[in-house]
C-alpha cells in the first residue's frame, strides 16, 4: 500500500449557519493563495484618485467570485489603511505606497525604474510603464495592491489576465501579475505564496 503524498492540498467549506469563524494566521503562506480568505469579511480599501477606483472594484468583484461569505470593504485613507491591522486593498502609484511605508514585492518607480523585492540592489529599468497586482503579508495581515506606472492600460491587462483564469485568484500561484511595455502578463513568485511542491 502506498502512502498518501506529504503534499496535497485540502480544500472543504462551512456550513453559513455555523457559528465557527475563520481568521488568516499571521503565518500563513501569502501571496494569491491567502485570498480572499484573508479579506473575509471586513478590509480596508484605499484609492489614490477617484479614476482608479474602478480597479478596486475589479479586484472586489474577483475576490466576491471566490467565497460565499459577504465581503465588507471599508474606505479608508492611504495613511489610515496601512496602519490599521486589517487586511488593505490599495490601489495607487508606487511612491504613494512608500510613503505610506508599503513595501510590496514590485515596487514601479518614477520613469520606467522598477524596485524588485525592496532591495535596491535589485531595481531594474523596464524600459516603460508596468501594470502590476500583487498579494504580500505586511505586519501580519495581507495586502492586496494595484499599482503601475504612467500607462494603467496594463493594470487592466494584468486584471485580464486574472480573469481570464479558470479559478481566477484560485489558479495563481505566487505573489505578483505583472505586465510590461510588450502588453504580456507574467505571474511570479517573489517572496511568498508559491505553489507547492510535487513529487
Amino acid at each position: 500500500q502506498q502512502c498518501a503524498p506529504l503534499n496535497n492540498r485540502l480544500q472543504f467549506s462551512l456550513d453559513p449557519a455555523s457559528t465557527i469563524a475563520v481568521t488568516a494566521g499571521s503565518h500563513n503562506r501569502g501571496g494569491f493563495p491567502a485570498l480572499p480568505m484573508a479579506f473575509t469579511p471586513d478590509f480596508d480599501v484605499a484609492v489614490d484618485q477617484p479614476d482608479h477606483l474602478r480597479f478596486a472594484a475589479e479586484a472586489i468583484n474577483l475576490m466576491a467570485q471566490q467565497t460565499a461569505a459577504t465581503l465588507r470593504p471599508r474606505v479608508a485613507t492611504m495613511s489610515a489603511g496601512a496602519a490599521s491591522g486589517r487586511g488593505l486593498l490599495v490601489v495607487a502609484r508606487g511612491e504613494d505606497l512608500a510613503r505610506a511605508g508599503l513595501t510590496p514585492p514590485v515596487l514601479p518607480g518614477k520613469g520606467t525604474a522598477t524596485g524588485i523585492g525592496g532591495n535596491r540592489d535589485t531595481d531594474v529599468d523596464l524600459g516603460g510603464p508596468v501594470g502590476v497586482v500583487e498579494a504580500f503579508s505586511q505586519q501580519g495581515r495581507m495586502v492586496l495592491a494595484v499599482t503601475g506606472t504612467d500607462d494603467w492600460s496594463l493594470v487592466e491587462r494584468s486584471f485580464d489576465y486574472i480573469r481570464a483564469l479558470p479559478t481566477r485568484w484560485g489558479s495563481l500561484p505566487g505573489d505578483v501579475v505583472a505586465t510590461g511595455p510588450a502588453g504580456d502578463s507574467v505571474n511570479l513568485t517573489l517572496r511568498e505564496g508559491g505553489a507547492l511542491a510535487n513529487d
